[in-house]
């Protein structure tokens, strides 16, 4: 599965190339990215209903797309400006992208989420997004402290009203994350090493993260741990190829006729 994504060298012909748009119609931003999302996530559409017993799996990957409708749904409900990008995961959607042309109230949003697909994930699912809000507000923390000066109380006034949207979950996770924090800057200190920047202790913070969620999904879905690291890559080379789309005047039918190159799938080594 790894001969599916990118190489080094594939990313680096993209970015060299350059199609005139005219050849291939008035596509705007918006449209190219969702043309290229389409064409990622359709391998990942295939293997939902492969077998049963992980279709969970690949479902939770496409709700994570998904979150970011309901996102745009809410900026529109309150009045924010934002793009208007749809990331369309086929017949699993919940949400239908004809609700970007009706004025929905936060009410009716409400509605429209109402019993969907959480189910008896929702432990798990909360679980993992408490923990990754207490990993930011560690980070937020710092931040205020190192490059706005704030005391410790302004930084507790700054983030009391965005915890308190957690009915109070989100601190006992906090001080998990700043035990570990300050654990790994003791080693340090003793090791005589040089005292870690807010970037090291952000950096810190997020791989100590990552490896609690790959503990996660390795305790309950060990037997396909390596497709669990396929869809994690998989999520970054969608996030890469919109950047190089903005950052470039590449056609997206181009760049789709890249990303359908056969891969080698001889055995190769590690």
């Amino acid at each position: 599965m790894r001969g599916r994504l990118l190489s080094l060298n594939d990313y680096a012909s993209i970015s060299r190339e350059q199609v005139s748009d005219k050849i291939f119609g008035n596509r705007n931003m918006i449209e190219a990215k969702e043309i290229l999302f389409r064409e990622q996530i359709a391998p990942v559409l295939s293997l939902v209903e492969a077998y049963d017993k992980y279709a969970a799996l690949f479902l939770a990957y496409l709700r994570q797309y998904e979150a970011h409708n309901v996102k745009l749904l809410l900026a529109r409900a309150l009045g924010k400006e934002s793009l208007d990008q749809w990331y369309d995961i086929g017949p699993f959607a919940t949400l239908n992208k004809d609700l970007l042309t009706k004025n929905l109230s936060l009410d009716e949003i409400k509605s429209l989420l109402a019993d969907t697909y959480l189910g008896q994930a929702k432990k798990e699912f909360q679980e993992m997004m408490i923990r990754r809000i207490a990993v930011l507000s560690v980070i937020w923390s710092y931040r205020l402290r190192g490059y706005y000066r704030f005391h410790d109380e302004q930084v507790r006034s700054s983030l009391k009203k965005f915890h308190d949207l957690f009915g109070g979950h989100v601190e006992p996770q906090m001080r998990i994350v700043e035990d570990a924090l300050n654990r790994r800057i003791e080693q340090l200190q003793k090791s005589g090493a040089q005292k870690p920047s807010i970037v090291d202790i952000e950096r810190h913070i997020e791989q100590d993260y990552y490896v609690w969620v790959s503990s996660q999904f390795h305790r309950d879905f060990h037997s396909i741990y390596c497709v669990i690291a396929y869809l994690w890559l998989l999520f970054y080379q969608i996030r890469n190829l919109f950047r190089i789309r903005q950052a470039s005047s590449i056609s997206p039918v181009f760049m789709i006729k890249i990303l359908k190159w056969t891969p080698d799938f001889r055995m190769r080594k590690p």
